[in-house]
């Protein structure tokens, strides 16, 4: 609801307008808009205040995060959708402060990644020579709200780092991936003489 309200107060709406779109008082309006991120994450962290309807969840989460400490509070979310289909449906920053709230109370950090890695700079090369291509996957929102999940490719000039992406709704095959790196070049009006691959598996369907 913080979130909302700001959002809502980013687009010009007052606090009346606010309250009338949300169905919640003009007290609640703002006290919530009193408060900056760094005061209202401070604010929801207490147990008392954490969603009313999310505090069902707890159990679940605290035994996930239990056995998978890595998780992010995006997979979380996942998960959470995945078992419960009566999930309310709430702003994914509220989520990811409950899943914070939940680390705290029951002490289960989320492991550091993080590794010493030697390396130097490489020496810069000239415009045209190098390009760099990656295959990811993410969800995102359509115009009616609904959550699909989307894959991937981008291509990023080492150079100028000027980049295009291009995405669709299926997994990549060598002919789709072919056909992105053409409306890459397309776009970028011209062909690299040579492309580094973070991932080539596709190639291979």
């Amino acid at each position: 609801m913080w979130y909302k309200i700001n959002e809502l107060k980013e687009q010009g709406l007052n606090k009346s307008q606010i309250s009338q779109k949300l169905c919640i008082s003009r007290k609640t309006v703002r006290k919530y808009l009193a408060m900056n991120c760094e005061e209202f994450q401070c604010w929801v962290n207490q147990s008392k205040n954490l969603p009313l309807r999310l505090k069902g969840y707890f159990k679940f989460v605290r035994n996930l995060l239990g056995e998978h400490p890595y998780l992010s509070s995006a997979q979380v979310e996942d998960r959470l959708k995945e078992h419960f289909d009566d999930l309310p449906l709430v702003h994914s920053k509220t989520i990811y402060n409950f899943v914070q709230h939940v680390r705290h109370v029951a002490d289960i950090p989320k492991p550091s990644k993080e590794k010493h890695r030697d390396f130097e700079q490489l020496p810069q090369l000239g415009y045209g020579q190098e390009a760099q291509v990656d295959f990811g996957e993410c969800f995102m929102k359509t115009k009616q709200g609904k959550r699909v999940k989307v894959w991937l490719f981008a291509m990023v000039l080492s150079r100028s780092r000027q980049k295009y992406v291009y995405f669709q709704d299926h997994p990549f095959t060598t002919a789709t991936a072919i056909y992105a790196h053409q409306k890459a070049f397309e776009y970028l009006q011209g062909v690299p003489r040579r492309i580094i691959y973070d991932q080539d598996r596709v190639f291979g369907r």
